[in-house]
């Protein structure tokens, strides 16, 4: 059960992750445009033979493409640390189960700095700009690990909440059991087969003893 919860947990911080993820993707090619174009215009006139494709729609091909992918990559990697959070979630330091995934929120950030987007690859002016939307990350990690906990919390209290139904249903189709059981009742069960059996099942004095058993009142 713990690990389809840090599935479930994983899944859907991960979808928030992924998310932004892929916007500050979006925001650094935004950012870097004009170096960027330059860039593959560069690129272009080295091509032999030449290509037909502008450095403009290259470029607005990439900004729709690449924080796509990185996004769906945020969301799969979302998935995965979720079921690590839940294999060594009592190893983890933290009293909560959200301090707990901001604890793993920092080897998400250095796993995102050398297999995430490569933000550093970018062509940009200023050259710094590219090294911004790398310390936004660390903020991001954080956050994911703040709600990868978060949920993780609701889904075992769904789960638990789940169980509970299940046995209060069982305890109540027990007490039904206990009670069509009793003594009196196996008692009046037992006499009126043996009525039954006497009177006939399709006799009129049968359906008359019937009637008069239940207008009787309780």
């Amino acid at each position: 059960m713990p690990i389809s919860q840090g599935l479930k947990a994983g899944l859907a911080a991960g979808a928030v992750y992924g998310g932004l993820v892929g916007l500050l993707h979006l925001g650094t090619l935004e950012a870097c445009s004009a170096a960027q174009i330059s860039y593959i215009s560069h690129v272009l006139l080295q091509q032999n033979p030449p290509t037909n494709e502008t450095a403009s729609s290259m470029f607005g091909t990439d900004v729709l493409y690449f924080p796509m992918v990185y996004g769906i990559w945020g969301l799969i990697y979302g998935v995965l640390y979720g079921v690590v959070f839940s294999v060594i979630y009592f190893k983890l330091p933290g009293s909560t189960s959200r301090k707990k995934g901001m604890v793993l929120g920092i080897p998400v950030f250095f796993i995102g700095v050398f297999a995430g987007p490569a933000y550093v690859l970018y062509q940009c002016s200023p050259s710094f700009l590219p090294m911004i939307s790398l310390g936004l990350g660390l903020p991001i990690s954080f956050l994911y690990g703040y709600l990868l906990g978060l949920f993780y919390d609701s889904f075992g209290r769904l789960a638990l909440e789940q169980k509970e139904n299940i046995k209060l249903g069982n305890t109540d189709r027990s007490k039904l059991l206990i009670i069509f059981n009793a003594p009196w009742i196996a008692q009046y069960r037992t006499t009126v087969w043996l009525l039954q059996r006497e009177l006939g099942a399709d006799g009129l004095k049968w359906k008359l003893f019937r009637s008069l058993d239940s207008s009787r009142p309780p």
